[in-house]
């Protein structure tokens, strides 16, 4: 089968892109012919052997035309190479398969008042409404964003398959060598208890709410990493009277991960963090809320609060984690249970279903 997978960027460092890099492995693997359409290719892991990379110059001269100017040009180029099927990690509609990786556009804007006046939103979900309308079938990567995309978008439900995204369980794993030695390079004791806030994106994350968590637990150490502007942060922390260390942009987020007692993800809205589901890999007990997709793979109904403002439910779920025996092991086990390769096998099946349908409609 000959499948173009068409993505912004293709690289292994973020949540689209390491979604892109592992399905074209694993496609290439089973023996497909794999095309990839992108803006700019960065895997420091190395791009797929065999897999086509076919990269396209857009102008950057604002955020809504350069959306514009890469869908365009991409749904051009896909006809060119004239694949069997074609699959959309980014938004360019017209495609036989498109993964919502992101969720449902108009969902999230659901959480950002005046979010009209913003025509970088507005053409965002004019692509995301068409992507989802026009292809043959719509991956989500958990329940919760699928049923968003049928009702938001007024689709068939049956046409929005779940895939939930897979985890690298050798990479993100319990490593007390990474805990002692990144506590030490930190200078944090090895009996302190630290929740991790990781994510870029600090208000969509909820860092203003890790904060006021973090200043209900005295005694506790917050550690924030991202790659966000962190001056309103810091000047939030010492207002809190919050231990909060500011490590940036990370690279190592398996080490962090391994030398953290939890996370803290107080989201406003994620289809499905993967932060939460590389967290349950490292045996690191996550403490998410309702409005991220993630939360369906939780062990425990509790470790997901109803309300991303809620600071008081989010400090208790902390610490009843911090109590529960064996939590971490049990994450663990869901983490392992969720490797990608069973997602590139749902993504092949639904891929050759909908090849066939184009065959068969062929006269």
């Amino acid at each position: 089968m000959k499948v173009a997978i068409v993505v912004k960027r293709h690289a292994a460092d973020g949540g689209t892109g390491r979604a892109s890099v592992a399905l074209a492995r694993g496609l290439l693997q089973r023996g497909h012919e794999v095309h990839v359409v992108c803006m700019a290719c960065n895997d420091p892991i190395g791009s797929p052997p065999g897999a086509r990379i076919r990269r396209l110059w857009v102008p950057r001269v604002g955020s809504a035309v350069s959306m514009l100017a890469f869908a365009s040009l991409a749904r051009r180029v896909v006809r060119r190479i004239a694949p069997d099927v074609s699959l959309g990690l980014s938004r360019v509609p017209g495609l036989d398969v498109y993964r919502a990786g992101g969720g449902c556009h108009r969902a999230y804007l659901d959480t950002l008042p005046g979010w009209r006046v913003s025509v970088r939103h507005r053409v965002e979900l004019a692509l995301d409404r068409a992507c989802v309308r026009s292809a043959r079938a719509v991956v989500a990567n958990a329940p919760a964003p699928a049923r968003q995309l049928a009702d938001r978008y007024g689709v068939d439900p049956a046409r929005v398959r779940v895939v939930p995204n897979g985890v690298d369980a050798r990479r993100f794993r319990p490593d007390p060598e990474a805990r002692r030695d990144l506590r030490r390079d930190l200078g944090v004791p090895d009996e302190a208890i630290v929740a991790l806030f990781l994510g870029d994106g600090f208000r969509r994350k909820g860092l203003a709410t890790a904060l006021e968590v973090a200043a209900r637990m005295p005694g506790r150490v917050l550690w924030v990493a991202g790659g966000d502007r962190t001056g309103h942060w810091r000047r939030r922390a010492r207002q809190l009277g919050v231990e909060a260390r500011f490590l940036g942009h990370r690279r190592d987020p398996e080490r962090l991960l391994a030398a953290a007692d939890a996370l803290l993800l107080p989201t406003r809205y994620d289809a499905a963090s993967n932060v939460v589901l590389e967290a349950m890999a490292a045996g690191t007990p996550p403490i998410t809320s309702r409005s991220d997709g993630a939360s369906a793979f939780l062990p425990e109904p509790w470790m997901a609060v109803g309300d991303p403002t809620d600071a008081r439910g989010f400090a208790e779920a902390l610490e009843r984690a911090l109590r529960t025996p064996h939590l971490g092991d049990r994450c663990r086990a869901v983490a392992e249970a969720m490797p990608w390769s069973t997602a590139v096998e749902a993504v092949e099946t639904l891929l050759q279903e909908v090849a066939r349908g184009r065959r068969n409609r062929t006269p």
